[in-house]
């Protein structure tokens, strides 16, 4: 019989790999679900004593600690210290402590994985993973990539969460004249170059919006595009904003380039902000959208610049999207998601 209070650990490498666990912490306990969070280090090949502090603990942890589950979150980091994870998940199934892996990649991250630590580790990760654990996902597209990727035929998606601060929870006009705004790094995988491209479409089309790119600065190529369509003062990468949140209130519209995304957690931070995300299908924001958004044809640029037109049309008022923010509020909020994943876990005890 199931107690009432249940204990467990969870890993994390990287910052994001973090945030849904450490947003929902208190709405877990409140659902009987108690933990500890440990930090191991993705970094292989290099003597840091702070690394191998991190190791020693999380091992004795999980060899000394009551536990009655284990979340390896996320999979993809384990993945990338092959010895480390082969030994977590002797120690567990030696003290018989049921096991979750949680994966948050893009498809793409598995190539670099196998590439990184080879073809002889990483099938043989794979094949220990098929027996005797619990793989869950942030999205639908996740599970898809982890089937095609390594034969997992069986995972749950759990979504994710980000907390909002209370400032930020209330609904505000957009910016007159209007503004489209992405959040993300700058790198090929997000794809600067489309958001520029469909900058240029939409201020063909409209006489005064403008569009912000915030997480990183217009490298040489992307000024070159931004000074060939003749944008320059209508395009602006502003760097890394930390929260991004009252750029989000600003914008009428939140437009996310990426060509592949596990989840894009910053949608639903912009749909907590009542703002219609734009992003690409097949790919796990379409997820995180649902119907609230608009789902763009894979890299349709004449299809994105027109829908966005569209909504840059309609007054101020009308661009306050409630259908989103009550997504996000069931579906990405820390008690929505505690109440998923308490149950999930609770289910495979």
């Amino acid at each position: 019989m199931l107690r009432e209070k249940i204990f467990g650990l969870v890993t994390y490498s990287a910052r994001q790999s973090l945030t849904s666990f450490a947003a929902s912490l208190d709405e877990m306990a409140k659902n009987g679900v108690e933990f500890q969070i440990f930090k191991f280090s993705e970094k292989i090949g290099s003597f840091n004593s702070r690394y191998i502090f991190e190791d020693i603990r999380l091992i004795t942890a999980l060899l000394s600690k009551p536990l009655d589950f284990v979340i390896l979150n996320s999979g993809s980091g384990l993945y990338l210290r092959p010895r480390l994870f082969l030994l977590i998940l002797h120690i567990l199934r030696y003290r018989n402590i049921p096991t979750f892996v949680l994966w948050r990649n893009a498809s793409e991250k598995f190539k670099k994985i196998e590439s990184r630590i080879g073809n002889k580790h990483y099938r043989k990760i794979a094949k220990t993973l098929h027996n005797g654990i619990h793989h869950m996902t942030i999205s639908p597209q996740t599970s898809r990539d982890l089937l095609n990727a390594m034969g997992i035929k069986e995972s749950t998606w759990i979504g994710n969460c980000q907390y909002m601060p209370d400032k930020y929870q209330n609904e505000v006009l957009p910016d007159e004249p209007p503004v489209v705004v992405n959040v993300a790094a700058v790198s090929k995988r997000k794809a600067p170059d489309l958001f520029i491209q469909i900058a240029a479409q939409v201020c063909s089309l409209h006489p005064t919006v403008k569009f912000i790119w915030a997480g990183g600065y217009a490298k040489k190529d992307h000024e070159s595009l931004i000074e060939y369509y003749g944008i320059k003062d209508r395009v602006e990468f502003v760097g890394y904003l930390s929260p991004p949140y009252e750029l989000m209130q600003r914008a009428s519209a939140f437009l996310l380039t990426s060509r592949t995304e596990g989840f894009g957690l910053v949608v639903a931070e912009a749909m907590a902000c009542y703002r219609t995300v734009f992003c690409f299908q097949g790919t796990g924001a379409e997820f995180a959208v649902g119907d609230t958004g608009v789902t763009i044809p894979r890299f349709d640029i004449d299809y994105a610049s027109k829908k966005i037109v569209e909504l840059l049309n309609l007054a101020p008022h009308q661009r306050i999207n409630y259908r989103a923010r009550e997504r996000y509020e069931v579906m990405f909020s820390p008690s929505a998601y505690a109440q998923n994943l308490s149950k999930v876990i609770k289910n495979n005890l």
